[in-house]
């Protein structure tokens, strides 16, 4: 059986791994990032639908009231 220790200590080996879990890292960070960017979109979409479907109803309120 082969024996491992040797490629452990192998500086490379270390750099190697470490660079690879850092852009695992900054994947994670970013899908995170885009998940937040999305739902505060979604949420000011949702927020301006609400505040349009307001003011149509008071318009034709005002309209109604008026005649």
């Amino acid at each position: 059986m082969a024996d491992i220790r040797g490629y452990m200590d192998d500086s490379t080996t270390t750099a190697l791994n470490l660079t690879f879990l850092m852009t695992l890292g900054m994947a994670f960070l970013m899908f995170l990032g885009h998940l937040a960017v999305f739902t505060a979109i979604l949420l000011l979409a949702g927020a301006g639908r609400v505040l349009a479907l307001i003011l149509t109803a008071a318009r034709v309120g005002c309209r109604k009231n008026s005649r």
